[in-house]
């Protein structure tokens, strides 16, 4: 469904989004999100997330779950 999203219809949603790939690369980030979080989007876009953009053990594990 988000992937059906252009870039500018992912930045008008009010919650924020991150999509990432098989293997937990963020491969897009919205507006939103990016304010949200504090982290800007050319920072995160094709790097882990759970390694470099958010680590932390609690966070990939609730990923896994999924």
């Amino acid at each position: 469904m988000l992937d059906d999203l252009d870039d500018a219809a992912l930045d008008d949603l009010p919650f924020g989004v991150v999509c990432l790939s098989d293997s937990m690369t963020v491969l897009r980030m919205n507006r939103t999100e990016s304010e949200k979080s504090g982290i800007q989007r050319w920072r995160a876009i094709g790097r882990d997330f759970f390694g470099d953009v958010a680590p932390g053990p609690t966070n990939r594990a609730l990923a896994e779950k999924v």
